[in-house]
């Protein structure tokens, strides 16, 4: 497998690009206002983002589509961590 970079943008989307070849290889939309977290697996191809819209989405990067979505109660998601084992995601909140 090639190297993955994943980012947010100012547009609520998250692009993944490949390193190697330097193009961007997904585009995964469903915020609906500015990514501000994200947390990558390092044994799956899966990204976790949180945003200003108070919703946390864990997407699977082969699918192009979000695998996961929790909604906070209305706070901006600000940082998240998944754990090694991918058992666990903690975020941090506005509150």
């Amino acid at each position: 497998g090639h190297d993955v970079i994943s980012a947010g943008a100012g547009d609520c989307a998250v692009r993944t690009w490949d390193v190697e070849s330097r193009r961007c290889t997904a585009t995964l939309v469903g915020h609906a206002d500015h990514v501000q977290a994200m947390s990558v697996s390092q044994d799956q191809p899966l990204v976790a983002t949180g945003g200003k819209d108070g919703q946390i989405r864990v997407w699977d990067v082969r699918q192009r589509a979000c695998a996961l979505e929790i909604a906070t109660q209305g706070e901006e998601v600000l940082s998240l961590h998944l754990n090694p084992s991918e058992t666990m995601l903690a975020g941090g909140f506005t509150d």
